[in-house]
């Protein structure tokens, strides 16, 4: 078997597993209290809350605030990069747009997904 095809394989049992996981969550924000939890996960994996402690290190965190607070600004500095060219590179699209079954809950930040 060829090596693409290994892979053409791996990926496609890739995305039925990760439908089959994206229903079961998507039915269940049906419910208000689960709608509301994956929207505040959401806004806080949009930055700002990560900004805010990065800021206030400095002052809460002691001695070893300032480092603390450089070395999570780094570390963020390079996530994002590697996170915005795999999306470059890879362009997969949300489950939503995939599966047109999957209802989109939450706006998201951009069109596409993370690998």
């Amino acid at each position: 078997m060829a090596l693409t095809s290994k892979a053409s394989r791996f990926f496609e049992l890739a995305d039925q597993r990760e439908f089959a996981v994206c229903q079961a969550i998507n039915r269940s924000v049906r419910f208000r209290p689960i709608l509301g939890y994956f929207r505040v996960v959401s806004r806080l994996g949009d930055g700002w809350f990560w900004y805010a402690l990065i800021l206030s290190l400095p002052f809460y965190a002691g001695d070893y605030g300032p480092a603390l607070a450089l070395q999570m600004a780094l570390t963020g500095l390079t996530c994002t990069l590697t996170y915005k060219a795999l999306k470059r590179w890879l362009i997969r699209e949300r489950p939503f747009i995939s599966f047109p079954v999957i209802n989109c809950a939450t706006p998201p930040l951009d069109r596409y997904s993370f690998p």
